[in-house]
């Protein structure tokens, strides 16, 4: 579910709030690591648009089957990006990133071209990523699963 307090975000846009997402999450990564960032949200997106097709609710993981219901979508209160909670330094950095950035516009780019499948999704179907530089325990769900590293993240898929 996308939050009230970030409804004004979720306004600016699909594309956007998937570069300002990429941006926050992926910035200091190769171009292939931010656009498997920018797949592993769009998959979310499918999922939780098939999950609302047949349970007519939004999915509680996934949101509303909008990618930015997806990048803003939170459950217990957690945003299940880090980069959109509330006390993450990243959240108001990713909000005054501009065209004057040229990271943020290579991200921008990224998001227009991984929405209208442009460039190839080398992870089919994951939907999961965490960076274990950042994240030195790996979190519950990724425990005895199978990844694959791109950069510096790690990616899942078929976590429960």
């Amino acid at each position: 579910m996308i939050a009230y307090a970030d409804r004004n975000i979720a306004a600016q846009g699909g594309d956007v709030v998937l570069a300002r997402t990429i941006w926050a999450e992926a910035r200091d990564q190769a171009e292939i690591g931010q656009i498997t960032v920018a797949y592993c949200i769009k998959h979310r997106a499918e999922i939780a648009k098939a999950y609302i097709a047949k349970h007519d609710e939004p999915h509680s993981l996934f949101g509303d089957g909008t990618v930015e219901g997806a990048c803003l979508s939170s459950f217990r209160g957690v945003h299940q990006f880090s980069c959109w909670n509330e006390t993450d330094p990243n959240r108001l950095k990713a909000l005054q990133a501009d065209h004057n950035d040229p990271t943020f516009c290579k991200a921008q780019q990224i998001a227009r071209d991984v929405i209208a499948g442009k460039v190839p999704d080398r992870l089919p179907g994951y939907t999961h990523y965490y960076n274990p530089e950042i994240v030195k325990t790996p979190p519950g769900w990724a425990k005895g699963l199978k990844y694959m590293s791109v950069g510096s993240h790690r990616f899942f898929r078929d976590v429960p």
